[in-house]
């Protein structure tokens, strides 16, 4: 169930932003709450760029 919430996050990411840094998906990869992947995923989908996103990761 984690592992298809961070594939998800990292799917937003990639179509808001055109990509993500390996250093990015190596954190996402170690978020291990539920709660934590959902409010990342929330972010993804509100902020204005990937430097606002990768500021409140």
């Amino acid at each position: 169930m984690l592992v298809d919430a961070r594939d998800m996050l990292i799917e937003v990411l990639i179509e808001r932003f055109g990509g993500i840094s390996s250093e990015l998906s190596e954190q996402i990869q170690r978020i291990d709450s539920r709660e934590r992947l959902k409010d990342s995923l929330r972010q993804a989908l509100r902020a204005k760029s990937f430097n606002e996103f990768g500021k409140k990761l």
